[in-house]
């Protein structure tokens, strides 16, 4: 996530002899997991966790993207539609994924089928196969926006405001340090003043 470097230098900044451990976990239910076992103190993810143990709050929204190898025919459109996605190969998030569950349902409610190409886990490797040509995707538009993508072209998508929330999730049932309290501050005020 492109915030996370910041946030965490001014932390260090602050608390230099802290030590931090990242985790990274993708799914809803490993994130769950992850929270009620105190494997871990605090999640941040775009999945809503509804958990009678666990706090969920909002921390950001982003638009959602179209990506585009260069030279792909629909790079001279300034935005797309979703019937520009028919017919071409699509790369998408696994089952399981939020921002799959909304891009499907976006699709499905316009009537309009995907031709699915590949299943991936992390916008990282979506980036990476749609700069090698092997189909287009729908991205977080700070993947796209923090991400070195020579190969790759973002346009927006017209017909359909797709977007997702990311969210800050701790466990109401573990002891929260005064450490770790301080975090889920830094983290909140952080996009707050954005």
């Amino acid at each position: 996530m492109f915030f996370i470097p910041k946030i965490l230098q001014e932390f260090k900044l602050a608390y230099p002899d802290v030590r931090i451990s990242l985790l990274e976990t993708l799914s809803l239910n490993d994130v769950e997991k992850a929270l009620n076992n105190f494997d871990i103190h605090v999640a941040i993810t775009n999945q809503y966790v509804q958990n009678e143990d666990i706090t969920t709050l909002p921390i950001y929204d982003e638009k959602l993207v179209a990506l585009l190898p260069k030279g792909h025919a629909l790079e001279s459109k300034s935005c797309l539609q979703l019937a520009d996605f028919a017919q071409q190969d699509f790369i998408v998030c696994k089952e399981g994924f939020q921002t799959r569950n909304d891009i499907m349902s976006a699709f499905q409610k316009a009537g309009i089928p995907l031709q699915i190409n590949c299943e991936i886990e992390r916008f990282e490797t979506c980036c990476s196969l749609v700069e090698n040509n092997l189909g287009i995707s729908i991205v977080p538009q700070n993947y796209v926006h923090y991400s070195n993508l020579p190969g790759c072209i973002a346009k927006p998508i017209q017909d359909i405001g797709l977007s997702r929330n990311v969210y800050i999730a701790y466990d109401k049932n573990r002891y929260l340090s005064p450490l770790v309290q301080c975090f889920i501050t830094a983290v909140l005020a952080y996009f707050r003043s954005k």
